[in-house]
């Protein structure tokens, strides 16, 4: 996700970045905050081409960097450890 308008445990909107640079607009029933790598699955919607997300997989990072951002936005949605 390169920009979060707004995210919760059940809705996120926002700006994606494709694989090929693009900027896409996003919404739908998930959680998915900024800097969070998704492979998403959805329709296009004719709202200025916004893409409606219905099934997301997170890309699990291979750095240490990224995989503690993984892990704090993990644990920050699922309240694992508190």
């Amino acid at each position: 996700m390169h920009r979060a308008y707004f995210f919760s445990r059940t809705f996120s909107a926002g700006v994606l970045r494709t694989d090929d640079g693009q900027f896409v607009r996003l919404r739908g029933k998930l959680c998915a905050a900024e800097g969070d790598l998704l492979t998403l699955v959805g329709v296009w919607k004719k709202h200025g081409l916004q893409f409606h997300a219905e099934q997301l997989v997170y890309d699990l990072p291979e750095t240490r960097e990224g995989l503690m951002q993984y892990l704090g936005h993990v644990r920050r949605e699922s309240k694992v450890g508190q």
